[in-house]
């Protein structure tokens, strides 16, 4: 997953360049999922942190700006798909739901702090290195942004909604 690109008219990137790219480091079946920077791939090997780096690099090199990678594997985001209390317990209406994945497991104690911030009726599960989040009013006038995690809990932060987090599971098992 790609944090920010093709945002706003910043950091452009076409999907079928990006997959030649990605395709030229080795990585197979390359698949991309709308314009928003969500790649389905396999690679040779699994460790999500040296992948994210290696498609990191090759942006830079390619297009001459960072942007945070994220790779998950598919058991990752199965297990993001089997674990969403707002769909297993409080039958949230997926249309309102996110979820926020993390660089990693955020600071026990930074979580504490943003518990005391108001949130507008916006809901919020931390799992690890997941945040789930009910947005009643969309995602569009949300506080519990990307920026938002960022800031409060030091960490880099990319956001999904829930049916495309649903379509990236689906695309890593077939």
């Amino acid at each position: 997953m790609l944090r920010g690109i093709n945002v706003g008219g910043q950091k452009k990137i076409k999907m079928e360049e990006l997959k030649a790219h990605l395709e030229a480091i080795h990585l197979k079946k390359v698949r991309t999922y709308i314009q928003s920077g969500n790649i389905i791939f396999e690679a040779e090997k699994d460790n999500p942190v040296d992948l994210a780096k290696k498609i990191s690099d090759k942006i830079l090199k390619e297009y001459g700006f960072e942007v945070y990678v994220l790779a998950k594997n598919a058991q990752e985001l199965n297990h993001v798909l089997n674990n969403n209390a707002f769909v297993l317990e409080k039958h949230k209406d997926i249309d309102l739901l996110y979820v926020t994945f993390l660089s990693e497991t955020p600071q026990q104690a930074l979580l504490e702090k943003i518990n005391r911030i108001e949130s507008n009726g916006e809901e919020y599960i931390v799992s690890g290195s997941i945040i789930y989040l009910c947005f009643p009013n969309g995602y569009g006038q949300a506080k519990l942004t990307n920026n938002f995690f960022e800031s409060k809990l030091k960490l880099m932060a990319t956001t999904r909604n829930w049916k495309t987090v649903m379509k990236l599971a689906e695309m890593a098992v077939s």
